[in-house]
């Protein structure tokens, strides 16, 4: 089983992302998981001399390798891959658990036939026309012809990408058998590339026969619709599956490390009769596409295209439409049955020669397969699939099934879902997705289950629903009864009661009262609404003596103490949440240890130990704790299924660890391995992900959107936030913060590219956070600057008046809610000062503006002023009714006769206002000469706040640009004035 250690993960260098499908725009780049310049494959250098060690290092890129151009797909289709599962690290030295093979075999639906180019291939004017224009005219329908290309590849050649293999075919039962339940994905044992999108059959042999493409409409058949919508690159999600230095085996299959000529391999022995290996010595990634709904509206939409299309094709029974691929850059298959030797040996090892990077060395009743030689432009190879499974009703013929030749191979367990999906309805046709069988697996079992058994379950966790004539399953969420606190204290009583009946007579059974007695307490703590810390401290003394009688009976019984050791734990945390003492939390620490010593695969006490060092971490902030918790994540990931009601936290945690690992050590493998746990909790069935999921990737992706001035993550960011917001409810109460983060993503996004739509949006996010009752994300003061500013911005694009009126407004009530020694105040006058400048020229620019009459008042003087006394341009006389108000500390003037001249005053001045283009506290700059002058107008940013991480906080600052300067037209340069003070430090208007 795949082992790694702590320095794997922080010293292995990132993988080049595996190219989305071609279904996207030529000039978009889609959302990779790792920062690469190469697209699609890793260029493997020469391996260096590798030190005595215990697991593989991934080989370092050669970055002199000159990027290759993406090769032109061959027209006919090649050989689809073998499928892989990957394991992830275990908990201290313990193996994971394997599942050997255990999948049932029928006789397969007839798919020998390959379909054969008809004629001419045609041509890129011929196949320009319309998809109904083959309908339209009265000429009986013609059989599809698929178009050549102009290097063709027979679909059956092995060659064609170089695959070594020592074997005509492998044991697809025993193949099959070990891989789904690890890759929960459909297996295929004959690698090649296959993109999202495909449409085509799985042949005997585990390889992938392609028809068509429905995101290349030049493909499609002319009879066929195209997509309503094509796909997006942010539709598609890629993420690390699988981490380099992974082998999946048969559960009776041992693995150790062995140095041989200084290079390091894995020996695998085992004496089973039957079994498999999959080695990923590179990783593995994996791309889904996030709404197979889209695929699924095809489907419907051309409900009478598929049985004719099997028709033109000669061929009967299923299509397989790919929604989703696991692919790898290097991997190698072993596959044995009927093996007879009790020491069977085979090594996975690094080749020295120069063309191969990895060898098998073996008996030749094992039955290898290589993924060939060195890799530097070519597609990785594709090792599972995830799709639609279509049964047209008119194309389904048992005598067909039943009339194949050949030895028998496993049946794609979507055939006898769709064989029962068309039995209950009366339907066209049959559709049915990997999800469906995958979801209803259950982590106890080491084989897959049986045809019957695997039906029950399926049709028993779904409904059937019927929609344009087709039948599909629809996930039936389960609902959990929580017991009430009046229920569990009567439970509790029932059983001491029974625990005073069983006495000493029976250890087990009084070991296992008081393990319930001990759950039912903690439970109870839990549900409880009366939060005395008196009742909780007895009642945890009790669980506490309870717990350490357990221990001691099982340790005499020589039985598992794992489970009662995980229950002692637990209540030392319980004493840790009421009393909030240090001395407990490390006692739940130090016994969840030593349960995980017991037993390395107790699921239970890996997240409670998880959780209990993030929180000493959080309090102590020791790299350690953080390193630990990593760990015990991945180990906990890789031991359980995809469908445990509990994954998409998982996912959801180790993506904070790693989040806040990359801020302390600014490694970028913490970044995108954080980015690709998010994105794998994102697409996390049949128990979908929270809301706060998805914003911590959004917040995760516009952090790197802003660190690399790159807009691709902003998208990708731009639908989390969306996505959040569209699976809560109007009274969600961190909706505030997804609308906020939702509106900051659009105006970075709007800086960029200068899209009003984005600016659009961005405005009625912040709108709608700010009509949200409160508690909200940021104080009001912040969301009102925001949204002031981003109307602004918008004025000064669209120069509508009411988005400055709206502004000024706003601003005025941030103004109004804000102290001074609030730190966004300078920030509000500032901006509603420009506003109102903004708006004043706005009015006298207008046609009907009239300008007030001349005062004829005289001005209001003071003695003794600073302020030098200005020229004036002539002396109104006041008129004889004309009267001044006596203010303390000003001398009113009323002169008779003729006006006194300018220097006949010289103890007079007048009170001149500050031009409304000069800022009061900004001053002028001054040049080398001497002079004053100011600087021109620069570009002004909204200082907001950053975005907010669910459940924790993480805080990303955006620096804000300096404030715009202006400058004054004609005259004397001002004098230079002060701005006060207060006794905060902050300036005063």
């Amino acid at each position: 089983m795949a082992t790694a250690t702590q320095g794997d993960f922080e010293q292995r260098r990132p993988l080049s992302p595996q190219t989305p499908t071609k279904a996207v725009s030529e000039g978009s780049r889609p959302p990779v998981l790792m920062h690469e310049p190469l697209r699609g494959t890793i260029p493997p250098p020469p391996p260096p001399p590798l030190p005595v060690t215990t697991t593989y290092r991934y080989p370092p890129q050669d970055t002199t390798t000159t990027p290759q151009p993406r090769p032109t797909p061959p027209a006919l289709p090649p050989l689809m891959n073998g499928k892989s599962s990957a394991q992830g690290p275990a908990y201290a030295s313990a193996a994971p658990p394997n599942k050997p093979s255990g999948a049932c075999t029928h006789s397969p639906s007839d798919s020998s036939m390959r379909l054969e180019p008809i004629g001419n291939g045609v041509t890129s004017s011929s196949s320009c026309q319309s998809h109904g224009s083959a309908l339209d005219n009265n000429n009986p329908p013609q059989p599809w012809k698929r178009p050549l290309s102009s290097t063709p590849l027979e679909s059956g050649l092995r060659g064609a990408y170089d695959n070594d293999d020592t074997s005509s075919r492998h044991h697809e039962d025993v193949y099959d058998g070990e891989m789904k339940l690890k890759t929960m994905a459909y297996p295929l044992t004959t690698p090649s590339t296959v993109r999202i999108g495909d449409v085509g059959v799985v042949q005997p042999g585990g390889s992938f026969h392609k028809y068509f493409n429905i995101c290349e409409p030049s493909e499609l058949p002319p009879y066929f619709q195209p997509l309503n919508c094509p796909i997006r690159p942010d539709d598609v999600c890629t993420y690390l599956a699988f981490e380099p230095h992974t082998f999946i085996t048969s559960q009776s299959i041992g693995r150790c490390e062995e140095q041989i000529a200084g290079i390091v391999g894995s020996r695998f022995r085992t004496a089973a009769s039957q079994g498999a290996i999959l080695a990923l010595p590179a990783g593995g990634l994996r791309t889904e596409l996030r709404e197979i709904v889209k695929f699924r509206d095809f489907i419907s939409n051309n409900i009478d295209n598929w049985a004719r299309f099997l028709r033109d094709v000669n061929r009967t029974g299923e299509l397989r439409l790919v929604t989703g691929h696991l692919c790898a850059p290097y991997w190698g298959i072993a596959t044995f049955k009927g093996n007879k030797d009790p020491n069977l040996n085979l090594l996975f090892t690094q080749s020295t020669e120069k063309d191969k990077r990895y060898v098998w060395q073996g008996p030749p009743t094992v039955k290898t397969t290589l993924s060939g030689k060195l890799r530097f432009s070519r597609p990785s190879d594709t090792l599972a699939v995830t799709g639609f499974t279509i049964s047209p009703r008119a194309s389904i013929r048992e005598d067909d099934r039943m009339a194949v030749d050949g030895p028998p191979v496993s049946r794609h367990p979507c055939d006898f879902i769709n064989e029962r999906l068309l039995a209950l309805t009366k339907v066209k046709a049959a559709v049915s997705h990997e999800r469906d069988w995958c979801a209803v697996l259950e982590q106890s079992e080491t084989a897959f289950p049986e045809e019957g058994k695997l039906i029950q379950r399926v049709f028993a966790s779904n409904e059937v629903l019927n929609n344009e004539g087709i039948a599909y399953l629809q996930w039936k969420p389960k609902r959990v009864e929580t017991a009430t606190a009046a229920d569990l204290l009567k439970d509790i009583d029932t059983l001491r009661d029974k625990l005073d009946e069983i006495g000493d007579t029976d250890l087990v059974k009084r070991a296992e009262t008081l393990h319930s007695i001990t759950t039912n307490i903690l439970t109870y703590l839990k549900v409880c609404k009366n939060k005395d810390p008196r009742d909780f401290n007895f009642l945890l003394s009790i669980a506490a003596s309870n717990v350490v009688e357990e221990v001691k009976i099982m340790t005499n019984l020589k039985k598992d103490r794992a489970p009662s050791l995980h229950l002692y734990a637990s209540t030392m945390w319980a004493r840790y949440q009421v009393s909030g003492e240090h001395k407990y939390l490390e006692s739940s620490i130090q016994y969840w240890h030593k349960a995980l010593e017991v037993d390395p695969r107790h699921a239970d006490a890996m997240a409670d130990l998880a959780s209990a060092l993030w929180m000493r971490y959080a309090r102590f902030q020791q790299v350690q704790d953080l390193n630990e918790v990593i760990i015990l994540y991945r180990a906990l990931l890789f031991s359980q299924l995809s469908n445990n009601p509990g994954y998409s936290n998982w996912l959801n945690a180790i993506g904070l660890a790693l989040w806040d690992r990359y801020k302390r050590t600014k490694q970028m493998n913490d970044m995108d391995h954080a980015i690709s746990y998010f994105r794998q909790a994102s697409l996390s069935y049949p128990y979908p992900c929270d809301a706060g999921t998805l914003s911590n990737l959004g917040n995760i992706l516009m952090a790197k959107a802003r660190a690399f001035k790159d807009t691709s993550e902003s998208d990708e960011a731009i639908s989390c936030y969306r996505r959040a917001l569209e699976s809560v409810s109007a009274l969600y109460e961190h909706r505030s913060a997804l609308l906020c983060n939702l509106g900051d993503a659009l105006s970075y996004r709007y800086d960029r590219r200068c899209l009003i739509a984005d600016l659009n949006e961005a405005i009625r996010s912040y709108e709608r956070a700010l009509d949200l009752p409160s508690p909200h994300h940021r104080d009001r003061v912040t969301q009102l600057l925001v949204f002031s500013q981003r109307l602004q911005a918008r004025y000064n694009s669209t120069a509508d008046s009411e988005d400055l009126e709206n502004a000024i407004k706003r601003l005025s009530e941030a103004k109004r809610l804000a102290s001074p020694s609030h730190p966004k105040y300078a920030a509000v006058v500032e901006t509603l000062v420009l506003a109102q400048r903004d708006y004043d020229t706005l009015r006298r620019s207008r046609p009907d503006y009239a300008s007030p009459p001349p005062s004829t008042a005289a001005s209001p003087t003071l003695d003794n002023s600073h302020i030098p006394t200005l020229r004036p341009t002539s002396w109104d006389t006041p008129g004889p009714s004309t009267t001044s108000a006596h203010i303390p500390g000003v001398t009113s003037v009323a002169p008779s006769g003729p006006p006194p001249s300018y220097r006949s005053s010289p103890k007079t001045f007048r009170i001149v206002g500050r031009s409304h283009t000069m800022k009061p506290y900004n001053r002028p700059t001054s040049n080398a000469r001497g002079d004053s002058s100011a600087s021109d107008d620069s570009e002004s940013s909204s200082s907001r706040a950053g975005p907010r991480f669910l459940p924790h906080p993480v805080h990303a600052s955006v620096a804000r640009a300096k404030s715009p300067q202006y400058h004054r037209v004609g005259g004397p340069p001002p004098r230079r004035a002060t701005m006060p003070v207060n006794g905060h430090g902050h300036a005063l208007p």
